[in-house]
């Protein structure tokens, strides 16, 4: 997957292993040469081969032999973008482009030959953006290049990331998203790079990934990210409906993977699926995954109670006094995957439950507690009919494994883990 701009890399696709005592011809073999040229779309086939096969970097040495090659390789290429600190940085800047129809300054620029010009670099870039269809955001861009690509942007009268279909923020750009500090306070606000793109694109998958840490470390993980938790929850929601009237409602799925502690954000009209992690032991090298069952017992991680309160607040969240519930509910759902994974746990419940619940027990309780907070807490909210509570039961799911449709993410599969020192 290319990091914004590719980064040529020479290799061989085909390597050819001779044996030490393979016997070799005496005399070179004869030169091969035809006057026809490869058909491009023989060239395109080669090339979905090698991207399918994670040959990204050879695809965009195909791309660089020719013009033709360029826009016809794009589409394979640039399916999927990362964005990432500092190579992305040249890729998002734009300049101040009039364009007001791209595909006539696209045809008019390939007949006067200067579309490859340097003064043609933000409409190429415009180009390319048409065939994203996934974005994966490993951190935020800085302040600077989002505000100067926000206003590249949105002075365009077109959308510049037609195709995009899902976004996956990973963990950085989360704790980016937390921790961001706002220039001004005049109105609740989203890093300017996320703005941009809400306003410009309409994917209808969403998924986030929380950092995932050693097992050992959770608790200091949650005290040195407690701050910002709601922050981040609220933007979150700003991102589906700014209240201005810009937002991604086109999105249909949301999901949140590598969850221990955090609070739950949740958006309505879609379907929120959350990922609960498993206890992880071992070292940031070889992580050692356990699953929920008798191997995870005794490992530290939070109360079964701290769950059922987890999954509590994420459904109470899109219920605030005064909001149409019967309208929040439709296209709402909420999946629970994975619920007992990190709870700490023994083999067999004693009458000490701080040191743990028996791990069978886990989901039992869990269940309980929802089924009798929520008939509780719910119509006590201002605009919340008492017969509602039924509704929200029936989009209540769990499940022990589920494969995220924006990023391909199994619940169970080991994430990549990061240091607790990385942790701001």
């Amino acid at each position: 997957m290319p990091i914004a701009v590719p980064q040529v890399e020479i290799r061989s696709v085909i390597q050819h292993k001779v044996r030490k005592d393979a016997c070799l011809p005496s005399s070179p073999l004869a030169k091969r040469v035809s006057s026809d040229p490869l058909p491009t779309d023989v060239i395109v086939r080669i090339a979905s081969h090698l991207a399918a096969n994670d040959h990204r970097a050879s695809v965009a040495s195909l791309q660089r032999c020719s013009k033709e090659l360029f826009f016809a390789l794009a589409p394979i290429l640039y399916d999927t973008l990362e964005i990432k600190p500092a190579h992305s940085d040249l890729f998002l800047t734009l300049g101040q482009p009039t364009v007001s129809d791209l595909d006539t300054e696209l045809d008019l620029a390939q007949k006067e030959a200067s579309i490859f010009s340097a003064t043609r670099n933000a409409l190429r870039r415009l180009a390319i953006f048409r065939y994203v269809r996934k974005m994966v955001i490993h951190a935020l861009p800085s302040d600077r290049v989002s505000d100067a690509f926000f206003q590249s942007i949105t002075s365009l009268p077109f959308s510049v990331f037609p195709s995009l279909d899902s976004v996956s923020l990973l963990a950085n750009a989360v704790d980016d998203i937390r921790t961001w500090v706002p220039t001004s306070y005049d109105r609740p606000r989203n890093p300017a790079f996320l703005e941009a793109l809400t306003r410009t694109s309409a994917p209808t998958k969403l998924c986030i990934s929380f950092r995932a840490l050693l097992s050992e470390h959770w608790e200091e993980h949650r005290e040195a990210t407690v701050p910002g938790q709601y922050q981040l929850v609220s933007r979150l929601n700003r991102l589906k409906d700014d209240g201005d009237g810009n937002g991604w409602r086109s999105l249909k799925s949301f999901s949140v993977h590598n969850i221990v502690h955090q609070v739950l954000p949740s958006l309505s009209n879609c379907k929120n699926v959350y990922h609960f992690s498993s206890h992880i032991t071992g070292s940031i090298a070889r992580p050692l995954l356990h699953p929920p069952g008798p191997e995870s017992t005794y490992l530290p991680g939070p109360q079964w109670s701290y769950r059922s309160w987890q999954l509590g607040t994420a459904i109470k969240n899109l219920f605030p006094s005064g909001v149409d519930a019967t309208k929040t509910l439709e296209g709402t759902s909420w999946e629970f995957v994975n619920t007992p994974g990190h709870v700490l746990t023994k083999l067999v419940r004693d009458d000490d439950d701080e040191s743990g619940v028996g791990y069978e027990e886990v989901m039992d309780l869990v269940k309980g507690a929802v089924k009798a907070g929520l008939p509780q807490d719910l119509p006590m909210r201002e605009g919340f009919a008492k017969e509602l509570v039924g509704e929200v039961f029936e989009k209540i799911k769990y499940a022990e494994e589920e494969q995220c449709t924006a990023c391909g993410h199994l619940t169970h599969s080991v994430p990549t883990l990061s240091s607790i020192r990385d942790v701001s």
